[in-house]
């Protein structure tokens, strides 16, 4: 006799309804025993042999993995002492530099430049171009006349960018006075030290111009090679500060970047 799930009492053998609430009563459960079944009917009924087969192929399968990760472990490893981790360490071959718009070359000393000057706010064209230097005119609706520009390289003799910059200052500008300090002055590759002067011109029609010197300068392998340019005072209010007070100091980034000494490598 089992018990009622619903009431508890008790109902007796073969019965379909439990006597005391009428619930219907659960069949007993029936006991198999696996070893009188075949092989087919014990994988139906998940019987040992199904369980025997799942735990063979979960066994396989954990130890294929185990050694693949083993054997990523090792290559890693392997590339990790050779000291290529990543793709960086892969052979490859750089794209070449691309070519000037505009080369100049040095026939007494060898330097380089691009005489180009995309980013020059200003109508800026070369002028002449000489064995040891070359020279540009700037010219603008925000200018008025025609202002210079010059690269030009010399044997620096020992002296250094700061005394380079104060010769050519004495030279061609000595009243000029000291305005502001260009930080970290390159000209290429090449520390150097640059200078931006407050000047007074007499115009073409007598009265004075208020304009700016510019002067960079920088040593390599005992050749000075010194940036040079007068522009106008530029009073006007920008987005992005010009300590320099003249836009004639923005043609000057490109030429300054595509400066090379003999020896040094492309751009």
């Amino acid at each position: 006799m089992q018990a009622c799930e619903r009431c508890l009492n008790g109902v007796p053998a073969g019965a379909a309804f439990c006597p005391g609430c009428g619930r219907a009563a659960q069949p007993p459960a029936q006991v198999v025993d696996y070893r009188r079944l075949t092989p087919t009917e014990q994988r139906d009924m998940g019987g040992p042999s199904a369980r025997i087969r799942i735990w063979v192929v979960g066994t396989v399968v954990l130890f294929v993995m185990t050694v693949a990760a083993a054997a990523l472990g090792f290559v890693v490893t392997r590339s990790l002492a050779n000291g290529c981790g990543d793709e960086l360490c892969s052979p490859g071959r750089l794209a070449p530099p691309v070519p000037p718009a505009d080369p100049y070359v040095s026939a007494t000393y060898g330097y380089r430049l691009d005489a180009a000057s995309p980013r020059c706010p200003e109508d800026m064209r070369v002028r002449e171009r000489g064995d040891r230097w070359i020279e540009w005119t700037v010219t603008g609706d925000q200018v008025a006349g025609e202002w210079p520009v010059r690269v030009e390289a010399e044997p620096a003799e020992g002296r250094t960018p700061e005394a380079m910059v104060a010769a050519y200052q004495a030279r061609l500008h000595p009243d000029a006075v000291v305005a502001y300090v260009i930080p970290r002055a390159h000209l290429g590759f090449h520390p150097g030290h640059g200078v931006v002067y407050d000047l007074t011109l007499l115009g073409e029609s007598g009265a004075p111009v208020q304009a700016r010197l510019i002067l960079m300068a920088a040593v390599s392998d005992g050749l000075a090679i010194t940036l040079s340019g007068v522009g106008p005072l530029d009073t006007r209010q920008y987005a992005h500060p010009n300590p320099a007070r003249t836009s004639t100091v923005i043609c000057f980034s490109d030429l300054a970047n595509t400066i090379t000494w003999p020896g040094d490598d492309p751009f």
